[in-house]
């Protein structure tokens, strides 16, 4: 019986172990299985090199990894970490728009047999390139460096755009790894094919831009000489912005380097400043050609803002020259949209040389927009292997020849009709004046003595008017109470008194309730200045001397209520419903006023007012009181309210009542109003002084705002201090 369970416990611990070993076979087939999906998802395509003549973009076939630090080394790169990072590109051209970065790139190739190919960096605006590849050992070593930073005689491979030689000598796949570091435009196109491929194509694309470049020539010294014969500045600005647009498709062809300065790569960096110094020149230029002077003297100032964006772009550049690119882009995309529709709106004033302009334009900045789009990565073909800046520059120069030769045959026409018209017109206007003059002699010497007449009529009323007005002057002045009532009630105070003319339209009224310790302060700006204003605040007077002191109403709504019925039925409508807010015999006149009853022994201050405020400082801290938003008199308005605001004043409280002179005063700088803002920081800075000080300096503001120019309107402002 022991043998038996013995051996029944055997089998069970092998059938155990056996479960275990197939557990773990599943495990490791599963992770095999990952391991190849992973794998599968992350190959990278293989460029099959066949050695003919096709020449082949690598943009679909590429992995790239951006390094903004700029730190990162080649083994870095080759570690399974960052390896990870690659990112697959799978369209035409690989373009991360502008920017300053390090991006390492590499991609698989294969050839079909053992030959020479080379790799093309067609973007001639990259800094500096290196190639690595494996030797002997399989290890990764740079084997040549190339950029606009290296001068064109340590090229091995002496053309335009930047070549790689690549000696495959076996038939097996082969990963190659490219460092760029670009301070621009982050775009990286890329071809290879061998020699002979290569041969034939910067054949036909030596032609294209041998045959450009001989027509920006010939335009070139066709206009100087056009210039030297007109001195005309529109030819001048045109050759300059040929010069310089030239210049930088030159630089970024890659010609420049090649042909000019091969030595000297600083000249490669200035890019942006030459898409700069172009982009002024073709605004000044537009300006010049289209007479906006005359023609459109709005679009010639708006364009000064394009000066201030070339200027930024420039400025930027000198600190910061990947934010100058887009900068430029923006600048130069504005602008060029800028002067076509400045033709279109030039066109449309009948400025026939407008036609060819607009045409010539368009093509070009057609061509323009779509390089700058392409540069920012909107676009999908790559600029480095187009022509349509060449082709848009070459339309525009012959265009403009034929604008500039239709602007002189347009100005010689106008030219010879405006003599011809001016000459048949100073004829007429000869034989007409000479008539004229005979007859006015005469006339002349008969209205000189009514003239004089007339003279000395005037200079006696204008005498007896101001003589009038002087003495309406006095009136008004005997009718304003006594300031001492002020006084008398242990008041500090102020009156800033400032009529416009003469006689003013503002006015100010104190009233003793009788039987009480209580005084009623208003201050109001009646409808208009001068002698008008003045009739007004003679009726005002009278209809509160009235309501307060013969009526004996003291409420300050109350007073504000029946002034505005009085005030309506005085200047002839009646206050019945049937006429009121009705068009006919409609008032508009009346007036805008404050008004405060004092309590001098409850130490309160009622408040009601009619569209003016109150202003009440407590611990020099402001409150702004609202009056009513209906006026004194208007009938426009069906049912008036007039509500009452009450405060309880302190030692040291200071409140002020005030027309709308002081803030409507025009002046300053820009000869803008004081403001309502300036009127409160101006109070608030000078309320703890004395009242006489705060009046002071009012004036004083006042007339350093106002300065040589008139017052505006009547001026009144009243300060109490409890």
């Amino acid at each position: 019986m022991g043998l038996e369970l013995d051996h029944l416990y055997s089998l069970t611990r092998d059938l155990i172990r056996e479960m275990r070993m197939l557990k773990t076979g599943i495990n490791y087939i599963m992770l095999g299985a990952g391991l190849l999906l992973a794998l599968a998802a992350n190959a990278q395509k293989t460029v099959w090199l066949d050695n003919t003549r096709q020449i082949k973009n690598l943009g679909p076939h590429l992995k790239y990894l951006r390094d903004d630090s700029q730190k990162l080394t080649l083994s870095q790169i080759l570690s399974s970490s960052y390896q990870k990072k690659f990112i697959t590109h799978t369209k035409a051209n690989l373009n991360l728009g502008p920017g300053e970065a390090v991006v390492w790139i590499k991609f698989n190739i294969k050839a079909a047999q053992p030959a020479k190919y080379l790799l093309e960096f067609g973007d001639t605006g990259v800094e500096e390139i290196t190639l690595y590849r494996q030797n002997k050992t399989k290890q990764y070593i740079p084997t040549d460096t190339l950029g606009d930073d290296v001068p064109y005689r340590r090229r091995g491979v002496k053309a335009t755009k930047y070549l790689f030689e690549l000696d495959i000598k076996d038939r097996n796949v082969h990963t190659i790894y490219l460092r760029c570091y670009v301070s621009e435009v982050l775009t990286f196109p890329l071809r290879i094919g061998n020699y002979q491929a290569f041969l034939e194509d910067n054949h036909h694309s030596d032609f294209i831009m041998g045959g450009f470049y001989g027509i920006v020539l010939i335009m070139i010294f066709y206009n100087l000489f056009i210039f030297i014969t007109t001195r005309q500045l529109s030819y001048l600005y045109y050759i300059f912005y040929v010069i310089f647009s030239v210049l930088t498709t030159g630089t970024l062809k890659g010609h420049t380097l090649e042909y000019l300065w091969p030595n000297q790569v600083f000249f490669n960096d200035l890019v942006p400043v030459y898409a700069i110094i172009t982009g002024v020149f073709v605004v000044l230029f537009a300006n010049r050609f289209l007479n906006t002077r005359s023609t459109a003297p709005g679009f010639r100032k708006f364009s000064n803002i394009f000066y201030g964006l070339f200027a930024l772009a420039l400025s930027v550049y000198f600190f910061h020259p990947p934010s100058a690119i887009g900068l430029t882009f923006l600048a130069i995309i504005t602008s060029s949209i800028f002067v076509v529709i400045l033709g279109v709106v030039v066109l449309r004033n009948n400025y026939r040389p407008a036609r060819y302009y607009l045409i010539g334009w368009a093509t070009l900045v057609l061509s323009l927009i779509l390089v700058a789009f392409s540069n920012m990565g909107f676009l999908p073909f790559d600029a480095a292997y187009s022509y349509v800046i060449e082709a848009g520059m070459t339309s525009e120069i012959l265009l403009f020849s034929l604008a500039l030769a239709d602007r002189m045959n347009y100005y010689r026409k106008e030219n010879d009709r405006i003599i011809r018209e001016q000459n048949e017109f100073l004829e007429r206007e000869v034989t007409q004046r000479t008539k004229e003059i005979e007859q006015q002699k005469e006339e002349i010497l008969a209205q000189a003595q009514t003239l004089e007449d007339s003279n000395q009529y005037l200079k006696q009323a204008h005498t007896k008017i101001q003589s009038s007005i002087q003495y309406a002057k006095r009136i008004q002045l005997a009718l304003l109470p006594m300031q001492k009532q002020l006084a008398k009630k242990d008041l500090g105070f102020f009156v800033l008194y400032k009529p416009r003319d003469i006689v003013s339209g503002d006015f100010y009224w104190f009233a003793e309730v009788e039987g009480k310790n209580q005084l009623i302060v208003l201050v109001a700006d009646c409808t208009g200045h001068g002698v008008p204003g003045a009739f007004m605040t003679i009726m005002g007077n009278n209809l509160l001397n009235q309501i307060v002191r013969e009526n004996r109403v003291t409420s300050p709504g109350a007073i504000l209520t029946e002034l505005d019925k009085k005030v309506i039925t005085a200047l002839g409508v009646r206050t019945g419903k049937s006429t009121r807010g009705k068009s006919k015999n409609k008032v508009q006149d009346g007036m805008d006023l404050v008004l405060c009853r004092i309590d001098f022994d409850e130490k309160q201050v009622v408040f009601a007012g009619a569209k003016r405020p109150l202003y009440y400082f407590r611990n020099h801290q402001l409150d702004v009181l609202k009056g009513s938003k209906y006026p004194i008199g208007s009938s426009q308005y069906a049912n008036k309210q007039f509500d009452e605001t009450c405060i309880n004043y302190q030692k040291g409280d200071a409140m002020y009542l005030f027309s709308d002179g002081y803030a409507d005063q025009f002046g300053g700088e820009h000869n803008t109003k004081f403001m309502v803002k300036k009127f409160k920081s101006k109070l608030q800075e000078i309320e703890p002084s004395p009242m006489p000080d705060q009046k002071e300096a009012l004036e004083q503001t006042l007339e350093a705002w106002k300065a040589q120019e008139k017052q505006t309107d009547d001026i009144l402002v009243m300060g109490i201090r409890f």
